[in-house]
């Protein structure tokens, strides 16, 4: 059979296949929007997405937590601190995390344990799993916590951005919150989250200034809490807060110009390891190979 004909036979075979999966697509997208036209947005129960309470490791680590949770108020407080601003807000998040840890380090220590005696190793060897499944929750918080600040860092000059807007546009500043909380979720998804809890506190009849201390103290970023610190003191002082979001905004940017600065002068300290492991080699194969492989036959054959 000639090429040609084979090309041509490929051709509408891919063709056939690719119709059939886009009327197939056209015909389930159809179906979905038909669907949440009569149904509305709410989700068969086949489809719902399971709740916290109703998943497995929940129910196996929640009960485990209330029974390893310490006494210690100061210890429960800190750690409380520390959830909120990694952004696990609900009630049973303590007894989560030390559900976790326990359930982790004991899990992992049978197991190595078990290994272990079936091996004839040290025993000893099932507490480095164990101290590593203890400290893993932990080390999850830390990272949580870490990448947090670091979005709110990156979306609080926008936000301010979006702020001052709504404020120059003849919104009131709980008003251009609310609208920035309500619209731009896309934009800034965590201090939409984070403005959203600030409207609530205020329409339940929290005062302004505590409502913003609040929103500061829950996310514990330090840039976060100087906007707090300005907009309080704007808001002692009379000053127009237009203006002191500005500044703020200013700085804000300044400084990620200098972290980015700082970032790329690092770039050729972190481009020398490498450097040295991976290319040199490879270019001193290039470089002495020839040589090599010519004193090689020189030995052979003789000089």
């Amino acid at each position: 059979m000639p090429a040609s004909i084979m090309a041509a036979i490929t051709f509408l075979c891919v063709t056939v296949l690719l119709m059939i999966l886009y009327l197939r697509l056209e015909e389930a997208y159809l179906r979905i929007r038909i669907n949440r036209r009569f149904n509305g947005k709410k989700q068969s129960p086949k489809h719902r997405r399971k709740s916290l309470e109703e998943r497995l490791w929940y129910k196996l680590a929640y009960p485990l937590g209330r029974l390893t949770t310490p006494g210690d108020q100061e210890t429960l407080s800190a750690l409380r601190m520390r959830l909120n601003h990694g952004g696990y807000r609900a009630s049973s998040a303590v007894a989560l995390f030390f559900g976790l840890r326990a359930g982790l380090a004991g899990a992992l220590g049978i197991l190595t344990l078990g290994w272990v005696l079936w091996s004839k190793s040290s025993p000893l060897l099932a507490f480095i799993p164990a101290g590593i499944g203890y400290q893993a929750p932990a080390w999850a918080l830390a990272w949580s916590i870490k990448k947090r600040k670091k979005s709110i860092f990156r979306e609080l000059p926008d936000a301010l951005d979006l702020l001052i807007i709504c404020i120059d546009s003849g919104l009131g500043f709980d008003m251009a919150i609310a609208r920035i909380s309500s619209e731009f979720s896309s934009i800034t998804p965590t201090l939409a989250k984070e403005f959203e809890l600030y409207v609530i506190e205020t329409r339940s009849g929290l005062p302004r200034g505590l409502a913003l201390t609040n929103l500061a103290e829950r996310n514990g970023s330090f840039p976060l809490n100087s906007v707090v610190t300005v907009l309080n003191q704007s808001a002692r002082f009379g000053t127009d807060i237009a203006d002191a979001l500005r500044t703020s905004i200013s700085s804000m940017r300044k400084q990620r110009k200098q972290l980015a600065e700082e970032k790329g002068g690092k770039v050729a300290a972190k481009l020398t390891f490498p450097l040295v492991g991976l290319i040199m080699p490879a270019l001193m194969i290039i470089i002495l190979g020839p040589a090599i492989i010519n004193l090689i036959e020189r030995f052979k054959h003789g000089f």
